[in-house]
């Protein structure tokens, strides 16, 4: 990470070269969500003035908890005592969102997170039925973040108040602005301001928007290109409205992933492959070199009814 302010964005070159939004969303099960107001380093954990304890508490949870992440949060104009903790489930089936209002950071040890993880009845009061909308603001791991994030940060603010939280790096910087809506998992990145409006509406209603979706985060890259193809044809917008059912490899950087559409009683094939393009952009805006870029394309679609 370097503080000279590069004379490119990252955003803007991927933007130009067209490269494919769908399909790069990270993959994570679980996300452990705290409240950390003071400033953000590229590394956010390490870098934190948070004890050694601490720390090391949170590293045991990340590294007990399979397919899981911390991200740090933060809320401008923020006057409430005390610290937000959450933990987001964002499986595909049952996604639950978990919120605790803690003293101080020494509260988190008091927290069971393999029981909080696995559903323990003893914290079904600590589930929060109001959806949560991270934004990544980190400036220090990206200038994109910043630049990108932060307006459409507070445009979010105007629409969901306090449910809107700044975050730490969600990955893909090059795709800011880039948004996290919990408890489903869905990640979004490339909108505009006046964009924002629409999309969180239809998230509240239970429904993706595909111009801007990244892909939902309990799926790895191939289903989350399968399921924008297939979501793209048959025009299936509700979040639920498909399932995953299967990810077969066929051969090196080609899938095929099988969805079922419980509306239609219906299971399709979604055959996708992985190609490296001719496009060659920055990762990011610290970025010394270019990389090629890669992208997914469809190469067949197939369905069967469900067996009575």
């Amino acid at each position: 990470m370097t503080d000279t302010i590069p004379d490119f964005l990252c955003s803007t070159l991927s933007l130009d070269s067209h490269e494919q939004l769908f399909g790069s969303a990270s993959t994570n099960d679980v996300w452990f969500l705290l409240e950390y107001s003071r400033p953000w380093g590229a590394k956010v954990l390490p870098e934190s003035d948070l004890p050694d304890s601490i720390k090391l508490a949170l590293n045991g949870y990340l590294s007990a908890t399979p397919k899981s992440n911390l991200l740090f949060i933060k809320q401008q104009f923020r006057h409430i005592e005390g610290i937000t903790f959450y933990v987001a489930l964002t499986r595909e089936t049952d996604p639950q969102l978990y919120e605790f209002h803690l003293e101080s950071y020494d509260d988190l040890l008091a927290l069971d997170i393999p029981a909080i993880v696995s559903g323990d009845a003893a914290y079904d009061d600590h589930i929060t039925n109001e959806p949560l909308f991270l934004i990544c603001t980190n400036a220090r791991r990206d200038q994109c973040c910043a630049r990108l994030g932060l307006p459409a940060y507070k445009t979010m603010v105007n629409k969901a108040g306090s449910r809107v939280w700044q975050c730490s790096h969600l990955g893909g910087h090059r795709f800011a602005p880039t948004a996290l809506f919990l408890p489903d998992g869905v990640n979004y990145g490339r909108f505009q301001a006046d964009d924002i409006g629409q999309i969180m509406s239809d998230y509240e209603q239970g429904i993706i928007q595909l111009d801007y979706l990244r892909g939902r985060v309990c799926y790895d890259s191939a289903a989350q290109a399968a399921d924008y193809f297939l979501r793209a044809e048959i025009e299936v917008g509700e979040i639920d409205g498909l399932k995953l059912v299967n990810t077969q490899v066929m051969e090196k950087d080609s899938w095929l992933v099988q969805f079922e559409s419980p509306a239609e009683k219906t299971t399709y094939s979604v055959h996708v492959q992985k190609l490296m393009t001719e496009i060659e952009t920055f990762t990011s805006c610290a970025a010394t070199e270019k990389v090629p870029m890669w992208k997914y394309r469809l190469i067949a679609l197939s369905s069967v009814p469900n067996s009575a």
